[in-house]
Parts: structure tokens; C-alpha cells; sequence
């Protein structure tokens, strides 16, 4: 018998790309007042893939532990994959992966297109496919922007 679902209040959070315009009589005094609590908040876009979820506030709102949010990577932890695995950098699978439908073989390899909101490496692989890599599940290395294998 299954558990009954239930409504789940779940902090997100999204970064937004805007501008406030502000009256001032320095630039000083306006940046900060635009970071001050009085400021309305801009109009502007969503960045995409920028969402994540509060992980303190979720534990602080829900009476339920989640394993899997040690799991998720922090914003920084992302940022850091997405300076380092830039979209036309090279990538190499150094292991068979851990997936009955993959067919990529140690060897393969890939252009970047992009790191997700996961921190997953999306990739071009030469044979034609499209599956992502996932740090810390997936043995690849890092060749860089032109191909020579790169220390790190």
C-alpha cells in the first residue's frame, strides 16, 4: 500500500537579471541603496538553469529527512564546473559507464555544450551521442580547449 501524497512547501530560489534605477547623488550612494531593503525589485529575465533549492530552508520547513540533498551541489559548486567545463572544451571517457544503454567506450570523446542546473556535463560526443556526464559517477578527463590532455 502506498503512502498517501501530501503538499510539500518547497523553498526555490532564481537569480534575475534587471536593472533598479535609482535617484542619487553619487553612484556610491545609489548602489547602495539599490542593495538596501527599501529598494523595489527590478524588472528584468529569469537566468535559465538558475534555480535551486534553499536546502536550509527545506530542512528548516519539512518534518522529513532527504538523503539525496547531500547530492545536489551547491551554486558555487556549479559555477565552478560551468568556469572549467566551458561549452567547445574537450572531455574524454576514461571508463565504461555505469548504464546498461550506454555505448560509449573508454576513448570516446566529446565537445561540452554546457554544465546544467545538476552540474552535469552536457556534451557532443563524436559518435553522434548526446549523453551527459555526471561528475563523481562518470571516469572522464578533461582535455582542454584543443584536445592535449590538461593537469587536474
Amino acid at each position: 500500500m502506498s503512502k498517501p501524497n501530501r503538499t510539500y512547501k518547497i523553498p526555490l530560489v532564481w537569480q534575475l537579471y534587471g536593472y533598479a534605477y535609482i535617484e542619487a547623488s553619487t553612484l556610491e550612494e545609489a548602489v547602495a541603496h539599490a542593495l538596501g531593503p527599501d529598494c523595489p525589485l527590478p524588472e528584468g529575465n529569469y537566468l535559465d538553469d538558475s534555480v535551486e533549492v534553499d536546502k536550509e530552508g527545506l530542512l528548516a520547513m519539512n518534518d522529513e529527512e532527504i538523503p539525496s540533498m547531500n547530492s545536489i551541489p551547491s551554486k558555487a559548486a556549479i559555477e565552478a564546473l560551468r568556469a572549467r567545463y566551458i561549452p567547445g572544451s574537450r572531455v574524454e571517457l576514461t571508463e565504461p559507464m555505469d548504464d546498461p544503454y550506454a555505448t560509449l567506450k573508454p576513448g570516446d570523446q566529446a565537445t561540452v555544450t554546457g554544465v546544467d542546473c545538476h552540474g552535469d556535463i552536457l556534451c557532443a560526443w563524436d559518435c553522434g551521442s548526446t549523453l551527459k556526464l555526471i561528475p563523481g559517477v562518470d571516469e572522464f578527463k578533461f582535455l582542454g580547449s584543443g584536445g592535449d590532455p590538461v593537469d587536474g
